[in-house]
């Protein structure tokens, strides 16, 4: 059976496609805290904590 070569290149993208959102998502992940979520990932300081909107002032966030 011949493999047609543009299917061959397609599947190869779509699978380096793929391990890259994987890669990303377990990269990401490593950042999720139990108590603090993803807020880790954003890295605010104490004056945006104190000064910022009120879903960042009402709920914990790592500063």
């Amino acid at each position: 059976m011949i493999v047609s070569w543009h299917w061959l290149l397609r599947w190869r993208i779509a699978a380096a496609g793929l391990l890259a959102v994987a890669a990303f998502a377990w990269l990401a992940g490593r950042f999720w805290h139990p108590y603090y979520g993803f807020t880790k990932f954003v890295q605010l300081d104490e004056a945006d904590a104190r000064s910022g909107i009120h879903e960042v002032r009402e709920n914990p966030v790592f500063t």
